[in-house]
Formats: C-alpha cells, structure tokens, sequence
C-alpha cells in the first residue's frame, strides 16, 4: 500500500481551513477538526475546569457551551452567502457561535462537525498533487 496515496492529508488545509460549498451561494471555511489552534483553544477554555474535567463531573450544559465556542472559533472560521430566513449573516465567531448554541440549527452543528472530521475533505488536494507528479 503507499501511504501517500491513501493516506497523506493536507496539513495546510487541516490547519488554515479548505472552503466547503454547500450550494451555488455559500461556503463555509472549515478546518480540520482535531488541528493544533483548536486543541490549544479548547484546552484554556477547559483549563480552569480541570479538576472537574478530569472527575468527569464537568456539567454537561458547560462541557457543551465550551466545545460550542471552540468550534465557532477554530474550526467554522469563516462563511460566505449564509442566510437566515432569507437575510445573508455576516460571519464573526460572535454569530458563529450564536448559530452552533442554537437547537434549531443542531443538524447544521453536526454537518460543520462532521465535515470538519472528514479525512476526505483534507486529502484531496494531496491526492490530486500524488496523481499529476
């Protein structure tokens, strides 16, 4: 098996984020879940929890207000042409945030997540470089 072509990742991509289309009209700027500015951003905002963290008895009304942040801030770092009821938002992690807290977007949450742990989405570019050399 040759591992850059199955599993080379681009690292730049993970890191700065790769734009998702979603439609003709919006794009989301997603990094890679898991990248270094997010797990440094995750940990100080866990830091002055760890005690309870590491018990296990971190409230998880808390736990999710923290992972909600992180992920406003690290990994959903821009957008283009999102629209609320027909009205475009413009981004900052302030509404990013506002939007992932909110359960009537909760599948929108979970498709940001998921696309943010997609291996595929940041490995694409390396595959293509891997075919054309």
């Amino acid at each position: 098996m040759d591992l850059s072509k199955s599993y080379a990742m681009d690292v730049k991509a993970s890191e700065e984020g790769k734009w998702i289309d979603l439609d003709s009209t919006t794009s989301l700027l997603i990094r890679r879940y898991g990248c270094r500015s997010f797990q440094k951003y995750l940990s100080g905002l866990l830091a002055p929890h760890k005690k309870a963290t590491q018990r296990g008895s971190l409230d998880d009304d808390l736990a999710e207000q923290i992972l909600t942040q992180a992920i406003a801030k690290e990994i959903l770092v821009d957008w283009k042409g999102l629209k609320i009821d027909d009205k475009e938002v413009k981004y900052s992690v302030e509404k990013a945030v506002e939007i992932l807290s909110n359960p009537v977007f909760k599948e929108f949450r979970d498709d940001v997540v998921a696309w943010s742990q997609d291996f595929q989405i940041f490995r694409e570019e390396e595959i293509e470089d891997a075919v054309e050399k």
